[in-house]
C-alpha cells in the first residue's frame, strides 16, 4: 500500500530530484520506479519492494504535539534541509558486503550470493554525499 502524501515543504523540493531514494523516501515510489527504469533498466521491481518500505519507514519522524491534538508527521533532512536523509548509505552497504564475504569464507556460497545480490539491490537506492563515495559504492557493485 502505497504511503498517503504529507504537506510537508521537503515534498515540493524532492519533486524534481533525479535520485530515486529521494522520491522513496517521501513515499513517491511511483516517480522512484520511473527513475529507475530510465537510470538503469529496473524491469522487475518486486525485490525492491520491502527496500522501499526500509527507505521509507526510516525517513520518517512523528512527533508527538499537545493533548488531544494530532502528532506532527515529518521526513529526516540532510543539514541543509533541502533533501531527505540518505537512509543508504557506503557504510550501511559496506556492511552488507562484509556479510557476503564473511559467507564466502566461512563456504556459505548460497548465503554469501543472497548477501551480495542484497547488497546491489540497496546499493540501486543508496545515496553518495562525495563523488569519492559514489566511486567506493560503484566499486563495491562490481566487487558484488
Amino acid at each position: 500500500v502505497p504511503p498517503t502524501r504529507s504537506n510537508d515543504p521537503l515534498l515540493q523540493m524532492v519533486s524534481n530530484s533525479m535520485i530515486p531514494a529521494h522520491h522513496v523516501a517521501i513515499g513517491n515510489f511511483k516517480e522512484a520506479l520511473s527513475l529507475l527504469k530510465k537510470q538503469i533498466g529496473l524491469i522487475n521491481p518486486k525485490p525492491l519492494r520491502s527496500i522501499f518500505a526500509f527507505i521509507h519507514t526510516n525517513s520518517k519522524i512523528c512527533l508527538p504535539s499537545m493533548p488531544k491534538f494530532p502528532s506532527i508527521d515529518s521526513f529526516l533532512r540532510t543539514a541543509d534541509g533541502c533533501s531527505p536523509v540518505g537512509i543508504i548509505n557506503l557504510e550501511f552497504l559496506k556492511n552488507i558486503y562484509k556479510e557476503g564475504f564473511a559467507e564466502t569464507t566461512k563456504g556459505n556460497f548460497k548465503d554469501a550470493l543472497l548477501s551480495f545480490q542484497k547488497c546491489i539491490q540497496y546499493a540501486v537506492l543508496s545515496v553518495a554525499s562525495t563523488s569519492e563515495e559514489e566511486r567506493e559504492i560503484k566499486k563495491l557493485i562490481s566487487s558484488c
